[in-house]
C-alpha cells in the first residue's frame, strides 16, 4: 500500500513537473505493442524503451507486469542514482530466477530464459522517469513448441524405414513422413538430394490429448539408374527461431545389368578340346549373377566368376564341347536375382569340328547266319563327320581293301560290294574315314561265309609205322558250321574200303576234328587213308590224305650251314628230313684235319649245335647224322672249317710287332686257308666224277625195298627180308605237308650217273623186266641217293598206287635207269615225317 502510495505522488509529481502540452500528448498516443516469439526452452528477449528524452529528466524504475493477472513479475529501481547498484526483484520466484534486465541494450529488454508455454502472453513494461510522464509499452510474448522428430515409414509395409533403402529398378518409392507436436502446425517438406520436391501437408490428425500430428506422403515413381544413392529428405518446421527437425534416407537401388558380351567367340572349334570361355556383364547392382547355358541345359560346376571394379562381372568357362554340340547355342545370361526379369543374355552359335564318327552294317536285305560260298555281300558304311570327310578306306582282317572288278571287290561311295565270296572273305570288315580332325574307324562287323569241309592243312601228311604199332591220325577240317560228320576210307591196291565209324571218333574241337587208331598188321596194311568230312553246306570235294609206311633209318639232314664263328666258339644249323616214321634225334662230330682225331661229338634233340673251345689255327671236319631205333642216315659232311680271329702271339714283354707285320700275317693265313679249301674242293669232285661201282643190296631195315647207294658209289646191299614191301610213289598232285625246300640232281650229273649204273645193272635187268621205272632221288649234300622202285603188273599206275608181292623183286641184282624218267619224284623234308614213299 506503501508502494502504491509511492507511485500516486510520484505521478503527481511528474504531471506538475511536465508541460501541459507534452503530458497530453503522450496520453493521447496508443501504447506500442511488441510481437515476441520464443521457443520453449529457449530464451527471449522482451524489449522496452527506457531512453530520456530530455537531459534534465532521469530514469527512475522499470515495472513489468503480466496483463492477464496484473501482478508485478520484475521491478528494476534505480532511483537516487544508483545505476551501479540498481534494485531488482520479483514477484515469483521462478520467474525471478529466469529473468534478467539489461537497461545497457538499445532498446533495452528483459531476458526470459527457459520458456515454457505457460510464459506465453501479453507483458506490460512501465517506465518511470524523474521529469517525464510515465511510458508504458506491451510485448505480446507467442512461446514456440518445435515439432518433434520426423518418421519416415513405408506406406505399403507400414515399416518404419532404415537409413538406407533398397528398390528395384522401376518400381515406385511411396513413403509417408510423420510429424508429431509443433505449435504452431509444422510445414513438413520432401527433399531429393537438397531440392524440394513435395511441400504439401496431406492431412493433420489430432490424438485424444490434442497432440497434432503432421503427414506428409510422397510417391516417387519409376526410380532407376539416376536415383541411386540419392538422399530422400524429411524436413519438419514451424519456426526460424530453431533448426528444422528432419529425417533422411538414402535410396540403394537394385539396378538391371546393361551390358553382357561373349568375348572369345570362335568361328570354329574341335571336339574333345579344351576351351576358355569368357564372358563380362556390367551395370548390375548388386553384381550381376553369371549362367552359363548350352541349348536349353543349364552348364554347372565349370565356371568361375569374378568381380572387376564398376559393377562388372567376369565369368570363365571351361568348355569341353563334344560333336552333339555342334549347332547348338552356348548363352550367357547375366541377371540381378532380384529384379524380376532382369535377365541379359548374348549367344553363341557353336561349329564343332570333329572327326568322322564311322558306323558299319551288313546290307539290310541280307540274312549274316546264312551267306554262303558264292553269294554277294554288301556293306553300307555311314559317316558322320563335320568338315566333311574326304577319305574313305575300307579294310579285311586289317588288310586295305582295293578296287577290283576282276575279283568282284566294288567300292563305291559308302558302300562296299563283295561278289562271289569265298571263306576267304570271311572276317572282320572295316571302314574308316578321315578330314581335318582326324581318322574316324568303325567297329569291325564280322562276316561269315558257311563252307563245305576242307582240309586244314593242303599238303599230304606221311606217317612211319612199324608191324603191330598203333599210330594216331588226327584228321582236322575246316568248316561252317562246324558240325561236321567224318567218314574215313583205305586203299591199297585200287580197292577202296570205308572203314566202319566205331573205329574213328570226333573229337571236342567244335566237331571239326577226328581221330583214327590204325595198326597195320600186314604188308597190305600200308596204303592210304582218307578223310572226308560233310556238314549242311556239303561234302569235302577234297579228302585229307594219310600215307601210312614202313619205319625205316631218317634221311640225312639239308641245308646244313656253319655260322656265328669266332675266335672259339662255332653254331651249327640244319633242317631235318624224314625220321624214318620214328622220333629222331641229331648227332654231330668234330674231327681234326688232317689226322681225322675226334674233337668233340654232341647229340641235340633239334638239329643245331654250339661248340665252345675250338682251336683257331686249326681246321675241322663237322659230320651230322640224324638217327632213329633203326640207326643211323648218311652223314652231312662239312669240310676244312676254320675259326675266325687274330692270332695269340706270346713272347717277352719287350718285343712289338708292327701293324705292317700284323697285316701281312693275316693275309697270309688267309691265301693258306683258302688254297686248302680249293684243294678239297678238287678232290671232292674229282672223287664225285671217278666213283666206283658197287652192286646193289637191299639194306637191312623195317622198310623192305628202300635200297640206299652211297654216292659215288654202286655197292650192292642185300636185303635182310624176304619178303620187302613195294609201295608206289605216285601222290596227290597238292603239294605235301610243310613248306620245305625241294632239292634235285642237276641233270648234267644225274644223266651221268644214270648212264653209270645202267652199264653196270645192264645184265641183271634183262631178268626183270617186271620193274616199270626206278627213281633217283639225290639230296643236296650228295651224301647219298636213294633209289624208289614201284613195281605193278599194270601199265597205268593208280593215284594211290598198290603193293606188289615180295616174290617180285626176291632176286634183285641191279637195276637200269629209265630213259623216260627225267627227274624222280620230290622229297620234302617235314618233322617226323617222310614225304615219299620208303620203297
Amino acid at each position: 500500500m506503501q508502494e502504491v502510495s509511492l507511485i500516486v505522488l510520484l505521478l503527481i509529481n511528474l504531471r506538475i513537473a511536465a508541460p501541459a502540452d507534452l503530458i497530453l500528448s503522450d496520453l493521447d498516443k496508443p501504447i506500442p505493442v511488441y510481437e515476441v516469439e520464443g521457443v520453449v526452452g529457449e530464451a527471449v528477449e522482451m524489449p522496452c524503451d527506457i531512453s530520456v528524452r530530455d537531459a534534465r529528466d532521469a530514469l527512475h524504475m522499470v515495472l513489468w507486469f503480466r496483463e492477464s493477472d496484473g501482478e508485478t513479475l520484475y521491478n528494476y529501481d534505480v532511483r537516487g542514482g544508483q545505476y551501479l547498484k540498481p534494485k531488482s526483484w520479483s514477484a515469483s520466484p521462478d520467474f525471478y530466477r529466469r529473468v534478467k534486465f539489461r537497461p545497457e541494450a538499445v532498446p533495452a529488454h528483459l531476458i526470459l530464459d527457459k520458456l515454457t508455454v505457460r510464459d506465453e502472453g501479453l507483458y506490460k513494461c512501465r517506465v518511470d522517469f524523474s521529469n517525464s510522464p510515465t511510458r508504458n509499452s506491451k510485448v505480446n510474448l507467442t512461446i514456440i513448441v518445435p515439432p518433434e522428430q520426423p518418421v519416415i515409414y513405408n506406406k505399403q509395409t507400414v515399416r518404419r524405414t532404415s537409413k538406407v533403402e533398397s528398390y528395384r529398378e522401376g518400381s515406385d518409392v511411396n513413403l509417408v513422413c510423420e510429424v508429431s507436436g509443433g505449435r504452431p502446425k509444422p510445414n513438413v517438406t520432401w527433399y531429393l538430394d537438397n531440392k524440394m520436391i513435395d511441400y504439401t501437408v496431406e492431412s493433420v490428425n489430432t490424438d485424444l490429448n490434442g497432440q497434432i500430428t503432421t503427414i506428409n506422403e510422397l510417391l516417387l515413381p519409376n526410380v532407376g539408374r539416376r536415383e541411386q544413392n540419392s538422399t530422400l529428405l524429411c524436413q519438419a518446421s514451424n519456426t526460424n527461431l530453431t533448426p528444422p527437425t528432419s529425417k533422411s534416407i538414402m535410396l540403394d537401388i537394385n539396378l538391371k545389368p546393361i551390358f553382357v558380351n561373349i568375348t572369345n567367340k570362335n568361328k570354329t572349334i574341335s571336339a574333345d578340346k579344351r576351351y576358355s570361355i569368357e564372358c563380362v556383364a556390367s551395370g548390375s547392382r548388386p553384381e550381376a549373377v553369371i549362367t552359363w547355358w548350352k541349348g536349353s541345359k543349364q552348364i554347372k560346376k565349370l565356371a568361375k566368376n569374378f568381380s572387376k571394379p564398376g559393377d562388372t562381372t567376369v565369368s570363365i568357362l571351361t568348355l569341353e564341347p563334344t560333336m552333339e554340340d555342334d549347332g547348338k547355342n552356348l548363352t550367357c545370361r547375366a541377371e540381378n536375382p532380384i529384379i524380376t526379369n532382369s535377365a541379359l543374355e548374348d549367344k553363341w552359335q557353336l561349329h564343332v569340328h570333329y572327326m568322322p564318327v564311322v558306323t558299319l552294317k551288313m546290307g539290310s536285305t541280307l540274312n549274316p547266319n546264312d551267306i554262303k560260298e558264292g553269294d554277294d555281300v554288301y556293306f553300307e558304311c555311314n559317316v558322320r563327320a563335320n568338315p566333311k570327310a574326304h577319305r574313305l578306306v575300307w579294310y579285311h582282317d586289317g588288310e586295305e581293301i582295293h578296287h577290283n572288278v576282276s575279283d568282284g571287290t566294288i567300292l563305291s561311295d559308302r558302300s562296299l560290294v563283295l561278289q562271289g565270296v569265298s571263306r576267304r572273305s570271311a572276317g572282320q570288315y572295316t571302314c574308316m574315314a578321315a578330314n581335318s580332325e582326324g581318322k574316324g574307324k568303325s567297329d569291325p562287323v564280322q562276316l561269315q561265309v558257311m563252307y563245305a569241309p576242307v582240309c586244314l592243312s593242303e599238303l599230304d601228311e606221311l606217317v612211319g609205322a612199324v608191324r603191330e604199332e598203333t599210330v594216331q591220325l588226327r584228321c582236322e577240317v575246316d568248316a561252317n558250321p562246324a558240325s561236321v560228320l567224318f567218314t574215313w576210307t583205305f586203299n591199297n591196291s585200287g580197292d577202296l574200303v570205308q572203314l566202319p565209324p566205331h573205329k574213328y571218333t570226333t573229337g571236342t574241337n567244335a566237331g571239326t576234328v577226328s581221330r583214327l587208331n590204325y595198326t597195320p598188321v600186314s604188308d597190305m596194311d600200308y596204303g592210304t587213308l582218307s578223310c572226308w568230312g560233310r556238314n549242311s553246306v556239303g561234302t569235302q570235294a577234297l579228302p585229307c590224305l594219310f600215307q601210312v609206311v614202313a619205319a625205316g633209318r631218317p634221311l640225312p639232314l639239308v641245308n646244313c650251314s656253319v655260322s656265328n664263328l669266332t675266335v672259339s666258339y662255332l653254331r651249327v644249323e640244319c633242317e631235318e628230313s624224314f625220321d624214318g616214321g620214328l622220333p629222331q634225334s641229331f648227332l654231330m662230330e668234330v674231327l681234326k684235319l688232317p689226322s681225322l682225331e675226334l674233337q668233340f661229338n654232341v647229340s641235340s634233340p633239334r638239329p643245331q649245335f654250339d661248340w665252345h673251345g675250338a682251336d683257331l689255327f686249326s681246321s675241322y671236319r663237322i659230320l651230322l647224322f640224324s638217327y632213329n631205333s633203326k640207326g643211323r642216315s648218311e652223314p652231312v659232311i662239312l669240310e676244312a672249317v676254320a675259326l675266325k680271329g687274330v692270332a695269340k702271339f706270346t713272347g717277352s714283354r719287350g718285343l712289338h710287332i708292327s701293324s705292317v707285320l700284323a697285316g701281312f700275317a693275316t693275309v697270309c693265313l688267309a691265301l693258306v686257308v683258302v688254297a686248302c679249301a680249293l684243294l678239297v674242293a678238287a678232290y671232292r669232285k674229282r672223287k664225285m666224277e671217278h666213283g666206283s661201282q658197287v652192286k646193289l643190296e637191299p639194306v637191312n631195315t623195317s622198310c623192305p625195298g628202300v635200297l640206299l647207294i652211297p654216292n659215288n658209289s654202286c655197292q650192292e646191299h642185300k636185303s635182310a627180308d624176304d619178303n620187302p614191301d613195294i609201295i608206289p610213289n605216285q601222290y596227290e598232285k597238292r603239294p605235301l605237308k610243310s613248306f620245305m625246300k625241294i632239292y634235285k640232281t642237276p641233270p648234267q650229273k644225274r644223266k651221268k650217273k644214270d648212264q653209270e649204273c645202267v652199264e653196270q645193272t645192264k645184265a641183271v635187268d634183262e631178268n626183270y623186266s617186271n620193274f616199270s621205272h626206278s627213281v633217283i632221288v639225290t639230296s643236296k649234300s650228295n651224301q647219298f641217293t636213294n633209289y624208289v622202285f614201284n613195281s605193278n603188273s599194270s601199265s597205268k599206275l593208280n593215284r594211290l598206287g598198290s603193293p606188289v608181292s615180295p616174290g617180285d623183286i626176291s632176286n634183285v641184282g641191279s637195276f637200269r635207269s629209265s630213259s623216260s624218267q627225267k627227274l624222280g619224284p620230290e622229297v620234302v623234308t617235314a618233322t617226323h615225317r617222310l614225304q615219299e614213299s620208303c620203297i
